[in-house]
């Protein structure tokens, strides 16, 4: 799971650290689990100024599982 709180501020912090704790998250996620997507969600609307990093993170995860399968 996240370490930061999915309903937490996390404004000033970097893009690079956002993008980090939701590629975190997506790590957790392993099966359709509401709750890891909903942070998930919750992580990427909190952060919409870091979308670009979030969106490379959410990529770079699909890359991964898909040539792993």
């Amino acid at each position: 799971m996240s370490s930061l709180s999915p309903r937490g501020s996390l404004s000033g912090v970097s893009a690079d650290a956002v993008a980090e704790d939701f590629t975190d998250s997506l790590k957790d996620l392993t099966q359709n689990n509401r709750y890891e997507i909903s942070t998930l969600t919750i992580i990427a609307k909190e952060n919409t100024e870091h979308a670009q990093a979030i969106s490379k993170a959410l990529e770079g995860h699909i890359k991964k599982v898909q040539y792993a399968h």
